[in-house]
């Protein structure tokens, strides 16, 4: 099953559990950025190939991108 594919399955369930329309449009936008991060590396979109190492390679690229922002005391 493609990532696409997983992701419409994923979202009929969330409209099926009444979550939020915006909820539901912020599952999409990451799991696009997602797919965009597997293109840009020639990675396969059949989830049955995405193995733990490329999840985990796009979750570092999310924290170097994205630091998180602290207030000082």
């Amino acid at each position: 099953m493609l990532l696409s594919e997983l992701l419409e399955d994923f979202v009929l369930y969330q409209r099926a559990a009444n979550r939020s329309p915006r909820t539901i449009s912020w599952y999409r936008e990451y799991v696009g950025r997602f797919g965009t991060f597997l293109n840009e590396r020639k990675y396969s979109h059949e989830c049955g190939e995405i193995s733990t190492g490329v999840i985990r390679e796009y979750l570092i690229q999310i924290q170097t991108r994205h630091k998180p922002h602290t207030v000082s005391n």
